[in-house]
């Protein structure tokens, strides 16, 4: 009967430590947190008690002692049954998670499982005390259970006492830290509230705020279209007035009063013509409508209506009726609005024969070069238009102060001769390129140039300028 107990009570732990290598060998999620009890990974948990569990297996199957054996399995039922305890003290209210994932493989719940394996350590517990109690009223040398223990199992009960110390006081730290965290996750969601409660106010203000602007907004766009304002509902007569209006723009913009300058901005655009010259002043007001929408998302929208309403021209206008100046508005303002690809698309809706389309390709070459569209470039812009260009920049060159402005200038000078290396003309390219090292040779023009005739597909003619 006694053998049958060993037997059993061996199978019992090689079942359990099997299932523990199984958890560690499919590395399953759990082996990655930690055991509410001792505050170690479950991994290391289950590397310990399968180790344990094997060899306690393999020394009830083995030993001839049954006295040791049964000794050794109170001990391990012991430990079991003070995880338990410890487990619960620690706040923990779920199964006992000592078989790991093999409950998935017996179709058991851990609820269940755990429950079989409480009945199993009962039965244990009870098989290993008789076992004892008959060993000890056979003794005749001595009745003290310690004494008579084999110096192994000394030191299994020390070391397995030293270890239960040592999860105690882990766990307690663990327990401790755990109300800390707690105390100061309470804290921060307090903060946290707090600091929702003043974002919804002034989510509350900006909400006010965007309300009004979208008022404004709406107001700026029958303005744009009726060319009036409610600034005083007139046009300005002369130029000084039209000058005091941008001024007084400019200073809204500073003191931060952005929707009435935007208003007196687009005023200031609908009535350029009072000017020496509507282009260049129309051009200003783009760069600093463009330079408010930075700070005052606003002036985009009037920017965007600006440009519909000259599509809205050009598409209007027949033939050789439309003015470079409308195309070139156009184009600006989708540049400004970083939607280049919208002139181009106008581009390739017009006809072949369409005078606008010739106009808009001198506007948007520098958007069919860098589309490498050589070919609609140089149509729109022949080698001799080229040609007069380059000279024209060459004269103003030493005008230009600063080094950015140079560059800028460079680059675009750069693009014509990439444009007629492109297109296949390489005599004219060539040339281009002997102009424009005419007006810079400087290292830094040579570079871009080389790097054009790169991009252009005629690597050989940057060679030529490398020597």
């Amino acid at each position: 009967m006694r053998s049958f107990f060993f037997l059993t009570a061996g199978m019992v732990f090689l079942l359990t430590a099997f299932a523990k290598a199984i958890t560690i060998g499919l590395n399953a999620p759990i082996l990655k947190t930690y055991d509410p009890f001792s505050g170690l990974t479950f991994y290391f948990v289950f590397v310990v008690g399968a180790s344990g569990e094997l060899l306690l297996a393999l020394y009830c199957l083995l030993s001839k002692n049954y006295k040791n054996r049964a000794i050794a399995i109170l001990w391990t039922c012991s430990v079991f049954v003070l995880y338990r305890v410890g487990l619960r003290w620690s706040g923990y209210s779920g199964a006992c998670p000592c078989l790991g994932t093999f409950t998935d493989a017996l179709t058991v719940s851990p609820t269940e499982a755990d429950a079989l394996l409480r009945i199993v350590i009962a039965l244990l517990c009870a098989g290993a005390l008789l076992i004892l109690a008959e060993r000890r009223f056979s003794d005749t040398k001595t009745n003290d259970l310690i004494v008579t223990m084999s110096p192994i199992n000394k030191y299994l009960l020390y070391f397995g006492l030293g270890l239960l110390l040592v999860i105690f006081v882990l766990g307690s730290l663990k327990r401790w830290t755990f109300a800390n965290e707690q105390q100061l996750a309470t804290a921060e969601v307090s903060q946290l509230r707090e600091h929702v409660r003043m974002l919804e106010g002034k989510l509350a203000t900006e909400k006010t705020h965007a309300q009004a602007a979208e008022a404004d907004v709406g107001q700026l766009l029958t303005s744009i279209k009726t060319g009036t304002s409610t600034v005083d509902g007139k046009a300005p007569t002369t130029l000084s007035e039209y000058e005091m209006r941008r001024r007084t723009a400019t200073e809204m913009i500073k003191a931060g009063k952005y929707s009435q300058a935007l208003e007196v901005m687009l005023w200031c655009y609908k009535n350029s013509d009072v000017t020496k010259n509507p282009g260049m002043s129309k051009l200003g007001l783009r760069r600093e409508l463009a330079q408010l929408a930075e700070v005052y998302p606003e002036a985009t929208v009037a920017m965007q209506a600006l440009r519909d309403s000259a599509l809205e021209s050009i598409n209007s206008t027949q033939g050789n009726h439309v003015t470079s100046g409308l195309l070139s508005e156009y184009a600006d303002l989708n540049k400004k609005l970083q939607t280049p690809d919208q002139t181009l698309l106008l581009y390739d809706s017009l006809p072949l024969d369409d005078a606008r389309r010739r106009l808009l390709g001198q506007v948007a070459f520098t958007e069919l070069v860098a589309n490498q569209r050589y070919g609609d470039a140089i149509n729109a812009r022949p080698f001799g238009s080229i040609i007069t260009e380059i000279d024209l920049a060459a004269q103003t060159m030493g005008q230009l102060s600063q080094p950015a402005d140079q560059l800028k200038m460079i680059n675009t000078l750069t693009g014509y001769a990439e444009a007629l290396a492109g297109a296949g003309k390489i005599d004219e390219a060539q040339i281009a390129a002997g102009r424009i090292l005419s007006a810079s040779n400087t290292e830094q023009t040579k570079a871009l140039l080389i790097s054009k005739f790169i991009r252009s597909g005629h690597p050989e003619l940057g060679t030529q300028i490398s020597r």
